[in-house]
């Protein structure tokens, strides 16, 4: 899965979300990011929150 191959120690980006958190539980980053991806698909827009 691409988030395993994500850089530790590295700058965060503009979510503030550091990689190491991203990778502590890698299904519940998955299961987030498909609810995410899934808005924006239905809503056809970037949600601002």
């Amino acid at each position: 899965m691409a988030v395993r191959q994500i850089k530790s120690d590295k700058a965060v980006g503009p979510g503030n979300i550091q990689a190491e958190a991203l990778k502590a539980d890698v299904a519940v980053t998955a299961r987030i990011l498909c609810i995410l991806f899934s808005k924006i698909w239905d809503e056809e827009q970037v949600p601002k929150d």
